[in-house]
């Protein structure tokens, strides 16, 4: 008995599919994995004076993925920030979308999205996408002239 021709494509794409949806999944838990990355906690009770809120999805979105191996992971950058006494969270989206909300900040639109609050905790600035320690020194020196 023979496998009518379009059950046999059908079948084919079905194979296809599953294959790609299991490399993808596997992929990205390699990118978590190799970065050794575990989001920071946020509380939106608190008060979050001197900090940047990043607020990405490292498993799926690809840009987010290369700003936290390339800027936020950097040892200089780190460095950078702890001598201007600045704190970093790296935050997963719902807990983002819970923190803008809280504050009446505007909602974000896309990510990666960096917010950069002042002392007193208010949004002074925010950074879309993936930048560079250049642009990062900015802005730091935008909100704490010093």
């Amino acid at each position: 008995m023979a496998i009518p021709f379009q059950v046999y494509i059908m079948g084919t794409i079905a194979v296809l599919f599953l294959s790609v949806v299991f490399m993808s999944h596997y992929f990205k838990n390699q990118r978590v994995k190799e970065l050794g990355f575990k989001y920071d906690v946020l509380n939106v009770e608190e008060e979050h004076p001197n900090k940047i809120i990043c607020v990405l999805d490292i498993t799926t979105c690809h840009w987010c993925y290369l700003l936290v191996r390339d800027l936020w992971r950097s040892p200089l950058v780190k460095q950078y920030l702890e001598s201007k006494n600045i704190e970093l969270l790296m935050v997963d989206p719902k807990d983002g979308v819970q923190f803008v909300r809280h504050n009446k900040f505007p909602h974000f639109s896309q990510f990666p999205c960096s917010i950069f609050l002042d002392k007193f905790g208010q949004e002074v600035k925010r950074q879309y996408g993936v930048f560079g320690f250049d642009t990062l020194k900015e802005n730091i020196k935008y909100i704490f002239p010093e």
